[in-house]
Order: C-alpha cells, then structure tokens, then sequence
C-alpha cells in the first residue's frame, strides 16, 4: 500500500501513544521552539500596536498625569513621523497596486519597442 505525504500526516502513528525515553528530551525542544515563535509573534503584535494605536491616545483622556501627552516641538515631528507610517501603510495595497500596474505597463512598454 503506497501512501502520500497527506495521508502520512493524517494517518496516526501506531507509537503515538508510546512511552519513550526522549520525551522529556522532545518537550524541552519544542518548548524551546515554541518560545522563541512566540515572543516573535508578540514582538510583532506590539510593533502593530504601536504603529496604529499609539498609547498616549488611549490614555489621554484619564484625569491622571499623563507623561505620553503632547509637549513641545519633539513630540510634534515624532507624531508627523508616526502618522506618515501610518498613512503609508493605511494606503499601502493601493501603492503596491499602482506600482505594479505601472510596472507592468512599463516593461510590457518597453518589450514593445
């Protein structure tokens, strides 16, 4: 009987449930695997949070002193920075779009000539 790799995968091992010696061995790899996924997935979802979320905003309306309020020309050129992020990033499919339309009828142009 000649299986492929999907019916290999879907198919359960017959030692799936076996004890062995290298389990603890094997859990501490994937542990191991497995936290540095995860921090760099959290890395990334805190990198978006900042990107479109700033934190001052959602802090700003609290009566307490806020140290992420706006204050003089620094703060100023960091939001113009950081909207200017968020406004390419907001438009991006539609730059990639654009770029790849013009591109394409640019090559396709110059194929012609």
């Amino acid at each position: 009987m000649h299986l492929d790799i999907l019916s290999k995968l879907l198919t359960p091992s017959i030692n799936l449930l076996h004890q062995n010696s290298n389990d603890f061995e094997d859990s501490y790899q994937f542990f191991k695997n497995a936290t540095f996924s995860v921090s760099i997935a959290c890395f990334g979802i805190f990198t978006a949070f900042l990107l479109y979320k700033p934190f001052y905003s959602s802090v700003q309306n609290l009566n307490l002193l806020n140290s992420f309020v706006k204050r003089g020309p620094k703060r100023i050129l960091l939001d113009k920075m950081i909207y200017l992020i968020y406004d390419w990033s907001y438009n991006r499919g539609y730059i990639d779009m654009f770029y790849s339309i013009s591109l394409t009828k640019g090559i396709r142009g110059l194929a012609e000539l």
